[in-house]
């Protein structure tokens, strides 16, 4: 037996319309910053952080480019536009009955149209070793690029990518569509993995990593 959520719960309109809107509008306003990152799923981060990259491992393969703006991290509020954000905090407590006791991160993500093919980027887990417990995913607008979820979670026993990604070791559980006021909660240790759009112009979305009380 494990104490793992095995639930990926899917709430829509974890908010309401007009408050999607504020919030769509305001990450997408010319004023809003964005922060590049060439490897936005962490692949090369998480396999040197478990030791688990060697000189055959491929990392330009596995990397996956796109753009950020971290709103709380560990040393706390780390963006003027967290603040924002707070009422999306307190309606997603409500609407899934817990109360957040630690946030660890709250983390906004923006893939631009990229029709790379691929399924979908490398599955990971946001956090590892950290007893993270609950991760959520709000999704800012419609668009293509589903999230996937797969039947594993995170075991420090279980070297996944010692040899770099080989998807034989991932069973798909779960696909979300990106849906603007869509919430999707899962166990922190489960992996996933986003997926470019290809027929819209760009998918945003908020991670929120937590503990509850």
């Amino acid at each position: 037996m494990t104490d793992h959520f095995e639930d990926i719960l899917v709430i829509d309109d974890v908010v309401n319309t007009r408050y999607q809107e504020h919030l769509r509008q305001t990450v997408m306003d010319s004023k809003f910053p964005w922060y590049f990152n060439r490897d936005i799923t962490s692949p090369l981060w998480y396999w040197e952080q478990n030791k688990l990259n060697d000189s055959k491992t491929d990392v330009e393969a596995a990397s996956f480019t796109g753009f950020m703006h971290i709103l709380w991290g560990r040393e706390g509020k780390d963006s003027e536009w967290y603040d924002i954000f707070v009422p999306l905090l307190y309606s997603m407590e409500e609407k899934i009955n817990m109360t957040i006791k630690d946030l660890v991160q709250l983390r906004l993500g923006l893939f631009t149209l990229n029709k790379n093919r691929q399924p979908h980027h490398v599955p990971h887990v946001d956090y590892q070793g950290d007893g993270l417990k609950y991760t959520a995913i709000y999704y800012l607008n419609d668009s293509d690029g589903d999230t996937h979820f797969f039947k594993e979670f995170l075991d420090p026993n279980i070297k996944r990518f010692i040899n770099g990604y080989d998807p034989s070791l991932f069973t798909v559980e779960k696909t979300v569509t990106p849906k603007s006021g869509r919430l999707v909660l899962f166990d922190g240790r489960r992996y996933h993995a986003s997926r470019y759009p290809e027929s819209t112009t760009e998918r945003l979305v908020l991670n929120i990593n937590f503990n509850p009380v």
